[in-house]
């Protein structure tokens, strides 16, 4: 398997004849997944979490995750995403606020990427 030439990308990164890239000197980066999953989280109270499966086909135990959620309204939120078995991301969130808060329906997203 050869190395690709180096590309320097501006916006899209759209490696069509690529195996994988880096970023600087990183490890390199061969496949990035995605999936998302309504989910109206219920009322927490500080410190208490809260979970949700995340359909991300061809995840894999060990893969790095990165999960968000399009409700939060601050900074006081912790959110965190593992696969747990191949194609399921579990994303767990934690209120961080000092107070209970029942945010409304949105929507998690869970990045995968494969190294």
């Amino acid at each position: 398997m050869g190395r690709a030439a180096t590309k320097q990308v501006y916006g899209n990164l759209p490696f069509t004849d690529a195996e994988s890239f880096n970023i600087s000197a990183g490890a390199s980066i061969t496949r990035h997944l995605s999936g998302t999953a309504t989910f109206n989280p219920p009322s927490l109270a500080n410190g208490a979490t809260t979970s949700v499966n995340v359909s991300v086909p061809g995840a894999a135990p060990g893969d790095t995750v990165v999960a968000n959620f399009d409700q939060f309204t601050d900074a006081n939120w912790a959110i965190t995403g593992f696969v747990r078995a191949g194609g399921s991301v579990r994303v767990i969130i934690q209120n961080l606020t000092g107070g209970t808060v029942d945010l409304p329906e949105g929507t998690v997203r869970a990045d995968v990427w494969k190294h």
